[in-house]
């Protein structure tokens, strides 16, 4: 807390810039959450002294063309990011919905991705390393204009809309 005093007496703005999900990140910074920024879900979500400024958006077509693509592969499990919350699939593996629960603080289970009344604007993936670089291939030309997958570190692959990126939203700042 003395670090955070020490840049606003300098009049230097603290913002929380990261892939996770904004709920999470305000659990990290609670007593500042109307003070400080968030940058969010890699860009896609920002919130500035409490107040939302922008969220990205994939219109219902291009939400409907990434699910069916991660549903074509029976062994893929993912998350699928919005507004409200993020969600994961009701069959998915307890394993991996303990994983992602670290990650995404609200996380609620659904029987159909496609019925989710959402704004959804990001997608997170997790399995082993060694798959990573194909999966990543065949979505980059599968959603090609639609959303960008970006590897994000132990096992994830992260689906973004390709101009709601951390470096572009900072661009604002």
């Amino acid at each position: 807390m003395a670090q955070y005093q020490e840049l606003k007496k300098r009049g230097i703005e603290f913002v929380v810039a990261s892939g996770n999900q904004y709920y999470q990140l305000i659990s990290f910074f609670p007593e500042l959450k109307d003070e400080i920024s968030f940058v969010a879900e890699n860009g896609a979500l920002v919130y500035e002294h409490g107040k939302q400024l922008f969220h990205g958006e994939l219109t219902r077509h291009e939400s409907r063309i990434v699910i069916g693509e991660l549903l074509k592969d029976k062994q893929l499990n993912f998350v699928a990011c919005g507004l409200q919350s993020a969600y994961v699939s009701e069959n998915a593996p307890e394993a991996f919905v303990a994983l992602m629960a670290k990650h995404y603080h609200r996380l609620k289970p659904v029987k159909d991705y496609q019925e989710i009344d959402d704004v959804l604007f990001k997608f997170s993936l997790n399995l082993p390393d060694e798959q990573i670089p194909l999966v990543i291939d065949k979505l980059h030309i599968a959603l090609d204009g639609i959303m960008k997958p970006v590897t994000s570190g132990f096992g994830f692959i992260d689906l973004i809309i390709p101009v709601y990126i951390k470096q572009t939203v900072f661009r604002g700042y």
